[in-house]
């Protein structure tokens, strides 16, 4: 009796944990461009597309849109095993990462790709 009962509370802790979340303004990340995030205020959530160009330094990469360049930092978790290249159409999901007296930079938590090859060869297939 006293198992059965001990197992019911435990079941009725663990049934009544509620993990949660924010969803409201700035809650989001919305598709935004490079020039935007260069003025957005610290931990901003984005989204970017665009191409990682290339690798600066350990887990620093070169990522490019139509409207800019930025420094982006993806830790080694974040690939999961992807393979990237500079021809690979990508979007970026993170936080902005803006440093007193350093470049704003975007710490990213999730990569996406989008294409394999680039749009121009596409269109010679």
């Amino acid at each position: 009796m006293k198992k059965t009962v001990l197992t019911a509370l435990c079941f009725f802790l663990i049934a009544t944990v509620v993990y949660a979340d924010f969803d409201g303004p700035g809650s989001k990340a919305v598709d935004t461009t490079v020039a935007a995030v260069k003025d957005a205020p610290d931990d901003a959530s984005v989204q970017l597309t665009g191409k990682i160009l290339k690798k600066i330094k350990d887990e620093k990469y070169l990522f490019r849109d139509p409207t800019g360049a930025i420094v982006v930092e993806i830790n080694d978790d974040v690939w999961k095993g992807a393979v990237v290249t500079p021809e690979m159409k990508v979007k970026l999901y993170g936080e902005v990462d803006n440093e007193i007296m350093e470049a704003t930079t975007v710490e990213v938590e999730w990569i996406q790709v989008i294409n394999k090859k680039d749009e121009k060869n596409k269109s010679s297939e």
